[in-house]
């Protein structure tokens, strides 16, 4: 197999705007989800000779001279998404296509979700295209083998290489005993929704009952209150009677909380930043747990579907399952801080960096892993 050199890079484009924009188009650019920026800049930052573009690869003068695609995947084998307009830009092409931390999304029993039509396509692509498939964990393996494709190895996402060859390593202060400014909590919703299931909602009102500091990825409503564009009157409602519901607090006290103790990031070194001024992390968000190790910043991912077990299981995160936190009483934030003292990165995260070199060996794409 001759050395793949020059990868196109499809993923998140994180670039600055050159002019302002909404909060909505500023959480679009980031996929909807700011969390995405993490593996999309961890793939781009893998090669020396790569070009990047977006998911709908819009200009295909940018594939001239390229040798291979290589796709910042996520969570995409799920029963809501159809990625078939990304099959279609791929099958256009006559390039070896490497996905890196493909996953599928499912709830802790890990049922097989019923794909659509373009994701399978798209699936069926990879399997032909792909010498190999970086799939997120061995679920997500299982998932891809279902739907025909055999070639996938589990290696967990690929963000966490951004912390170089040897494992994360947790920064520790001289007293054990943290006060909430210490703490960031983060949870999950999206755009304009209230949560899915009580934990999220649990997370979200004991962030503000205690004064922790609330790190926002997708929750569109929070973000206007965070950043304070509240101008628009039709918006600013629309927030306000989701995050009271969310809170069950009066929007003036959560305009003063969020302006506050909210923090969305829409670049990275301004989000690793951020996660070096906190003692601890504790929360459902997989990248956000990512970021704050990549910090060096004790952290706890609490996990809450087979997509967040897998991934700190392939990435030696330190985890606990939601069904072990105990709702009915305040969240013992400093029981979870010493459990992420005590977590030990040293052979499992060499599994993880040594499991990602062989796969870009086998797929004959040349990486800056080969220097470290």
């Amino acid at each position: 197999m001759p050395e793949l050199r020059k990868p196109a890079v499809l993923g998140v484009q994180t670039a600055p705007a050159k002019k302002p924009l909404s909060v909505e188009n500023m959480l679009r650019r980031t996929g909807q989800n700011t969390g995405n920026m993490l593996f999309a800049a961890a793939t781009s930052g893998l090669f020396e000779n790569a070009v990047n573009t977006d998911y709908a690869l819009p200009n295909p003068k940018k594939l001239e001279g390229r040798d291979c695609i290589v796709i910042a995947a996520a969570n995409w084998l799920n029963g809501h998404a159809d990625f078939g307009h990304i099959a279609e830009k791929l099958e256009a092409t006559n390039l070896p296509i490497i996905a890196l931390g493909l996953g599928a999304q499912s709830p802790m029993e890990k049922r097989i979700p019923k794909l659509k039509p373009g994701t399978q396509r798209l699936v069926s692509l990879l399997a032909e295209r792909s010498p190999v498939i970086a799939a997120r964990g061995t679920f997500s393996c299982e998932v891809l083998e279902h739907y025909g494709a055999k070639n996938a190895v589990a290696t967990g996402c690929p963000s966490l290489l951004m912390n170089g060859a040897e494992p994360p390593v947790f920064r520790t202060a001289d007293s054990h005993e943290l006060g909430p400014e210490d703490i960031a909590i983060h949870s999950t919703r999206h755009h304009f929704y209230t949560a899915t299931d009580p934990f999220y909602t649990y997370l979200y009102r004991q962030a503000f009952a205690h004064g922790h500091d609330l790190l926002l990825q997708s929750e569109l409503a929070d973000f206007y209150f965070t950043l304070g564009r509240l101008n628009n009157p039709e918006i600013r409602e629309k927030a306000a009677a989701v995050i009271r519901e969310v809170y069950q607090a009066p929007p003036y006290k959560l305009r003063e909380y969020l302006g506050t103790h909210g923090h969305v990031f829409f670049g990275m070194e301004e989000w690793l930043t951020y996660c070096r001024s906190k003692r601890f992390f504790l929360g459902t968000r997989i990248h956000g747990t990512i970021a704050a190790v990549l910090a060096g910043t004790p952290s706890m991912l609490i996990a809450h579907d087979s997509r967040t077990v897998e991934m700190a299981e392939a990435m030696a995160i330190p985890y606990v399952t939601k069904d072990k936190v105990d709702m009915e009483g305040p969240l013992r934030a400093e029981e979870y801080y010493q459990r992420a003292l005590d977590h030990d990165f040293e052979a499992a995260y060499s599994r993880y960096w040594d499991g990602y070199k062989d796969f870009f060996e086998r797929c004959g794409l040349r990486t800056k892993l080969y220097d470290a």
